[in-house]
């Protein structure tokens, strides 16, 4: 699946100690620019390949996310999650009409 949009929002970068050693994550608000705005949060996990580094989101760039919505259950309770597979930046629609 994929959304594209504008990036409304970039929270600060949050990390800890996990099982497998320190991880960091940040989250990211995601605005669809059609008629009726939808707003979407989703958050990159940094692992071995720098994500965050190579992604380089910033605030009011456009932005389309390739990403799987998967399910897990955990203390009796299901729970949706939204797996970032690819993030790549858009050119907006100014900057192709300038192009042209």
């Amino acid at each position: 699946m994929e959304i594209t949009g504008r990036i409304f929002d970039v929270l600060p970068v949050q990390t800890g100690l996990g099982k497998n050693g320190e991880w960091k994550k940040q989250g990211y608000v995601l605005m669809t620019t059609d008629e009726n705005p939808r707003y979407f949060y989703f958050e990159v996990f940094d692992g071995k390949e720098s994500k965050l580094a190579r992604y380089n989101i910033q605030k009011d760039g456009e932005y389309t996310v390739f990403f799987d919505v998967r399910a897990h259950e955990y203390g009796g309770r299901w729970y949706n999650a939204i797996v970032v597979k690819d993030v790549r930046q858009t050119q907006n629609k100014a900057a192709q009409t300038e192009n042209i």
